[in-house]
C-alpha cells in the first residue's frame, strides 16, 4: 500500500537566502504545492539562530540517538519528541509556557 500524500496546504518553509533557495527552481516547486517560502533578511544569520538551535536538539535528541531503520519510524520518533518537547520538557528559567508547534488545522 502506497504511504498516504500529507496536506501541505499553509504549510511555511524558512531557509537563509542561499543560491539554492533563491533559484526559479527551489520556488517553482514550493509554488507549485502551494508552500509559502520564508526567508531570512538579507546579511542576518542571526534570524535564523532560533531554528537552527531547535533542529540541532532534536537531532541530538532523537536521529543520533536512535537506529532508525524506515520513514515512518523516524516520523513517528519525531512527533513524539515534539509532544515531548511542548508539554514536558519546560525550562525552570522559562516562566511561562512556550508555544507549541502542531500540525495545521485544514
Amino acid at each position: 500500500m502506497a504511504p498516504k500524500a500529507k496536506d501541505v496546504h499553509c504549510l511555511i518553509i524558512h531557509s537563509d537566502q542561499g543560491f539554492q533557495y533563491t533559484s526559479y527552481e527551489y520556488k517553482s516547486v514550493f509554488e507549485s504545492k502551494k508552500i509559502q517560502i520564508s526567508m531570512s533578511r538579507k546579511g542576518t544569520p542571526i534570524d535564523d539562530s532560533p531554528i537552527e538551535s531547535w533542529h540541532a536538539l532534536i537531532k541530538k535528541e532523537t536521529l543520533y540517538n536512535n537506529n532508525i531503520t524506515s520513514l515512518q519510524e523516524c516520523i513517528q520518533l519525531i512527533e513524539d519528541w515534539i509532544l515531548f518537547y511542548n508539554n514536558k520538557r519546560l525550562k525552570p528559567k522559562i516562566k511561562k509556557k512556550r508555544k507549541t508547534y502542531t500540525k495545521r488545522e485544514k
